[in-house]
């Protein structure tokens, strides 16, 4: 079978109520304490050293705003990214040339959409769900609602994954994750109307390859 995979920038972004008591005032406390977190949501044997230095690497612990962005990384990679991303990465290494994977990665919001679900602007970034506006035509359908880069992003995504459907090709736009340059690095489709053809060279060496490929695979 031919794949296509996907992540949202900041998947875990709506779901930190849950880890620590107050997402607007994340605390170094609250950083090390998310790792009892972790345990109970199954992440076990997690290296708290390596994974803690990764995510805190240049981050202004003094800064609550600083600790709640690393946080939400962390989790976004653990929980969503890096599992479908490496998952779609081993599967392209194993087909080779025989099938087609794609990957991308949004990184645009609509921002009528992110109030309807609670994604704050200002803080949480593109949540999970923010594709699905665009996915099912929700901006085509309530134009008043939505902004014209709502409805370029969304127009774009129907068609390509209609072309995928029915096909299993994107458009020379949409490179393979690895089989169009087999010695080359990943690349990851960028999802943002204003550039519809971004093309992200290996977005996720440092995390995903570096920090969590051995917990996974």
């Amino acid at each position: 079978i031919d794949v296509i995979g996907g992540v949202n920038h900041d998947e875990e972004s709506m779901t930190l109520g849950t880890i620590v008591k107050d997402p607007n005032h994340v605390t170094l406390a609250d950083f090390q304490n998310a790792f009892k977190s972790m345990e109970l949501l199954g992440f076990h044997n997690v290296n708290v050293p390596i994974v803690t230095e990764h995510y805190l690497k240049g981050v202004n612990t003094s800064s609550p705003a600083a600790l709640r962005a690393a946080l939400t990384a962390l989790f976004s990679d653990i929980n969503f990214i890096c599992p479908t991303y490496l998952f779609a990465k081993r599967f392209a290494q194993t087909v080779k040339e025989s099938q087609r994977v794609y990957f991308y990665e949004l990184l645009y919001r609509s921002d009528y959409y992110s109030k309807q679900i609670g994604c704050d602007l200002t803080t949480m970034g593109i949540c999970h769900m923010s594709d699905l506006p665009f996915v099912f035509g929700l901006p085509l359908r309530y134009p008043n609602e939505y902004t014209p880069n709502d409805i370029i992003i969304s127009k774009y995504m129907m068609k390509m994954w209609i072309t995928f459907a029915k096909t299993g090709h994107m458009d020379s736009d949409w490179p393979q994750l690895l089989n169009d340059e087999p010695m080359g690095a990943p690349k990851v489709h960028g999802l943002d109307p204003k550039d519809l053809r971004l093309v992200l060279s290996d977005p996720f060496h440092e995390t995903c390859d570096g920090v969590w490929a051995d917990y996974f695979l």
